[in-house]
């Protein structure tokens, strides 16, 4: 959600109620009033995803540039044909019997920094039986900001535990397929710090866009 669906949603009286109560406290008397308020989870249940990064000398970097001024009909053809999204799904059950299942998708790229093949990257979006959420919320000057983080908040690291068996399968499984080298995480890189570190960047580069939207409204 962007700050602009989130400020349009709350100044149409859509969200939770402490949320549209901060926004009216600010903008007083044109606020819309509160007996129109729909009281929605607006900014609950953030999430996010892991992704991991690997070279092969088969993959082809498709040219959008040229596809926009001469489109081919075939190309139309194959991106609208069913089965092509999500890659797959992988289900992984955690200690406390939950089984999370997760969607791995993937996209394509050119060689990455000091490296000679087009690259692949593969997300894993954990969702059905995740149990730790982010939310978004406003303070008094109506900027919103991520309040509560959607990485691995869950009692136990339970979520935790199983993205990092899901990437360890598929880093496993693409690092046996002959001529694929594994950039991120790195052939020598643990999986479990990797992930670690990968929620670390996120949580930081969230900070570094609220600041942003501090400056700039």
């Amino acid at each position: 959600m962007s700050p602009v669906d989130w400020n349009t949603n709350l100044k149409s009286g859509i969200g939770p109620k402490d949320q549209l109560e901060t926004a009216q406290k600010t903008e007083g008397d044109v606020f819309i009033d509160s007996t129109q308020w729909i009281d929605l989870p607006v900014g609950h249940n953030l999430d996010d995803h892991t992704n991991i990064l690997f070279e092969y000398p088969g993959i082809a970097n498709y040219d959008f540039n040229s596809t926009y001024d001469n489109p081919s009909p075939d190309d139309a053809a194959a991106y609208l044909s069913p089965d092509i999204n999500p890659i797959f799904w992988d289900a992984v059950k955690g200690e406390d019997g939950i089984e999370r299942w997760f969607e791995w998708t993937s996209y394509v790229g050119g060689p990455h920094k000091g490296k000679t093949y087009n690259t692949s990257g593969m997300a894993a979006a954990l969702g059905l039986g995740k149990t730790s959420r982010g939310r978004a919320t406003i303070n008094s000057s109506l900027i919103m900001n991520v309040s509560v983080f959607s990485y691995f908040n869950d009692e136990g690291n339970l979520d935790f535990e199983t993205v990092v068996a899901t990437v360890s399968r598929v880093v496993k499984a693409n690092s046996s397929i002959p001529g694929a080298t594994m950039i991120n995480p790195a052939p020598s890189q643990d999986v479990r710090d990797y992930v670690q570190k990968q929620a670390g960047i996120v949580i930081a580069a969230e900070k570094v866009a609220e600041e942003i939207i501090k400056l700039h409204g």
